[in-house]
């Protein structure tokens, strides 16, 4: 694994994708702010020894791990999604996007009024007057969630959001998923095929592979 650093804002991990088993799956952050690899499968999950340390936020994918640790600038976690080699972040504190594209950070002039749950391309899930919709940074309206999502993640062709109750995958087709899943505060990305669902005691991994839909607890991840 290649370390890369960017800046005191961010860091980007190039992720080897090597034939082995068990296979890896990807980066994991644990409840204690520490980046840990993933292998294995479903009820054989492994995690590694850490990576990074002091992790507000990470989102991994096939070939790039953008992370933000506690010395960035601006402070305080971010919204990350990554598209192929690029990723937009939003930072919490700030209220601010920024695109992070051949290591050079921009600011986007977006402003998007109400709570900002997910973010892809030009697609936001905002939270407002008590509605929960996906709007572009123009503030039209794409679609709709349900008011009382508390979380939510937005990749190529899927839409996950969580309930105080439960967790739904969505797909364009209208097809759904839903796992009894309570008290989930954020969905990230762990790599091609799993989301990291946390909650305030557990850690879980979310496969998303069309018709293998599962979720599995990940180990030794308590606080």
């Amino acid at each position: 694994m290649k370390l890369l650093f960017l800046s005191t804002t961010v860091l980007a991990y190039a992720l080897a994708q090597p034939q082995m088993i068990p296979p890896d799956q990807g980066m994991m952050l644990d409840h204690t702010g520490t980046l840990r690899p993933v292998t294995g499968m479903a009820q054989t999950f492994t995690t590694g020894d850490a990576v990074q340390t002091g992790v507000l936020s990470a989102s991994c994918a096939k070939s790039l791990c953008v992370i933000r640790t506690a010395d960035s600038n601006p402070p305080g976690p971010a919204l990350i999604s990554i598209e192929r080699d690029s990723a937009l972040l939003y930072f919490l504190s700030t209220r601010q996007f920024a695109r992070l594209r051949g290591g050079q950070l921009t600011m986007l002039d977006w402003s998007v009024a109400g709570e900002v749950l997910a973010l892809r391309g030009e697609h936001i899930v905002v939270k407002r007057d008590g509605e929960v919709r996906v709007v572009t940074p123009a503030g039209a309206v794409l679609a709709s969630l349900p008011p009382e999502t508390t979380a939510a993640l937005l990749l190529q062709g899927l839409t996950i959001y969580s309930t105080p109750d439960a967790l739904v995958l969505s797909r364009p087709d209208g097809s759904e998923s839903r796992f009894d899943v309570s008290g989930v505060t954020s969905l990230t990305q762990i790599g091609e095929r799993y989301v990291q669902v946390t909650t305030a005691n557990s850690i879980y991994a979310l496969r998303i592979e069309a018709g293998k839909e599962q979720i599995a607890l990940l180990p030794g991840v308590r606080p």
